[in-house]
């Protein structure tokens, strides 16, 4: 069963940077091409139809947010899932509106091209015309609350896929404290915006670490173990 850490180790940890709300990181930056120059490309509207927000019919596994603003971003920038959950600021003929990668457009979209939900190219382009050119760049989300634990539905005592939802910036590493003899482990994302991790998990709760793109750390703390469910964390990144 994962086990907390002592409360003097997660005490010198914070100290190191790696609090829970992200302190002593105000300096880092995003050494990312998508996040420090646009892409000029052409963007196409997705109908219902073609998407539904089931999130296990998702590239990413995630629901469509709830002002319906998303993007499905080309495979070459979805990076095997790595970018789901960033925000994107889009700037199309008529206007301009920032989105979340919640979807992979595939075979539909070109290196470099988007399609939006039509809420989304209703602001910036002419729905009846169908596509646009525009100028899109990743940029960091603007959030309410802390960051999210998403368990996977099959999950259970020998298995979980976790996935970390609602962060201002997507998170590029995960280590669960496994045991006290094992220590931190890392997890490997498999694709599909989740990270898997087996062996004897237990019922929980756990401790994670959890490290955005730009490098900032939040220790997770006792984070209940909630099978096909979702729970808040305790902290959220700059």
């Amino acid at each position: 069963m994962v086990r907390a850490l002592p409360i003097a180790i997660l005490a010198l940890l914070a100290g190191c940077g790696g609090g829970g709300d992200g302190g002593g990181n105000a300096d880092l930056t995003i050494d990312d091409s998508l996040y420090n120059d646009y892409t000029t490309t052409t963007a196409e509207w997705i109908t219902p139809e073609w998407y539904t927000c089931e999130t296990e019919e998702s590239a990413c596994g995630l629901p469509c947010p709830e002002d319906d603003l998303w993007v499905a971003i080309n495979s070459d920038d979805f990076r095997e899932s790595r970018t789901c959950s960033a925000c994107m600021h889009v700037i199309g003929p008529t206007g301009e509106v920032t989105v979340e990668v919640i979807e992979n457009c595939g075979g539909a979209c070109v290196a470099g091209e988007i399609e939006l939900s039509r809420e989304a190219f209703e602001l910036i382009g002419d729905v009846d015309e169908g596509h646009a050119e525009i100028s899109w760049i990743l940029v960091p989300c603007e959030r309410e609350g802390p960051i999210r634990f998403s368990y996977e539905d099959d999950s259970d005592e020998w298995w979980t896929g976790v996935q970390i939802r609602n962060p201002v910036l997507p998170a590029a590493t995960i280590s669960i404290l496994y045991s006290e003899q094992d220590g931190w482990v890392d997890l490997e994302m498999d694709g599909w915006n989740h990270f898997p991790v087996s062996g004897d998990l237990g019922v929980g709760p756990f401790d994670f670490r959890v490290t955005a793109i730009d490098g900032q750390t939040l220790l997770e703390g006792q984070i209940p173990y909630v099978p096909g469910g979702e729970v808040d964390g305790n902290g959220q990144f700059e």
